[in-house]
């Protein structure tokens, strides 16, 4: 019992969390008497989304989660849930993803996550959020620039060649994106009645 007048008197009240246990204080004034209930343990989640900084367009990367039970109680039915953004592919084809965490103790936590690929070059942002069955929520997001080489092709060949000289055919390939393509791999055609002579950068001439 606070204050057992008739009348109802002014009071500061707020509620404050300290190791993991909530409370509430209650005092008529600044520096007086004041009065703390024990509201019992704290139930919070804490939720981190965690991206590469950068990923390239032609790699599929990991995209992980970290659950930590961050109150003085223990969370059940945990669960998960992030839809797949637009700009990303889940390697199982999924638009959304939901992990059962199941139940965390005081300061436990738990990480888990799904395989992607982008979709589009430029920055890439999910969302996502967990709940348990005490009330505890949280959200998170996180961002990841895609990068993506752009490949260009030029070919220089004379216009016209005297039957049985040499010519020489130059092909230049050149990567203007802002990632590294590790898979390049360039293919001329022979034209119909030419041989190939030197060839340079490690080719190799096959059927035609």
């Amino acid at each position: 019992v606070l204050w057992a007048g008739k009348n109802p008197i002014n009071a500061y009240e707020f509620e404050f969390a300290s190791k993991g246990w909530k409370y509430r204080c209650v005092t008529p004034k600044v520096c007086a008497n004041f009065f703390v209930e024990d509201l019992g343990p704290l139930r919070a989640v804490k939720l981190v989304r965690n991206v590469p900084p950068t990923a390239s367009l032609c790699e599929p990367f990991d995209v992980t989660f970290e659950v930590r039970n961050v109150g003085g109680g223990t969370l059940t039915q945990v669960q998960l849930r992030e839809t797949v953004p637009a700009c990303l592919s889940a390697a199982n084809g999924a638009s959304a993803m939901t992990f059962d965490v199941g139940t965390l103790q005081p300061g436990e936590a738990r990480v888990v996550g799904y395989r992607a690929r982008a979709l589009s070059a430029g920055p890439c942002a999910g969302l996502a959020d967990v709940t348990s069955a005490e009330g505890a929520v949280a959200q998170a997001t996180s961002r990841v620039t895609v990068q993506a080489p752009v490949l260009t092709l030029a070919c220089t060949a004379p216009n016209e060649v005297l039957a049985g000289r040499p010519i020489d055919v130059c092909v230049a390939v050149r990567n203007e994106g802002d990632a590294a393509e590790p898979k390049a791999t360039l293919f001329v055609p022979v034209p119909v009645g030419a041989v190939t002579g030197k060839v340079s950068e490690g080719g190799r001439a096959t059927d035609g």
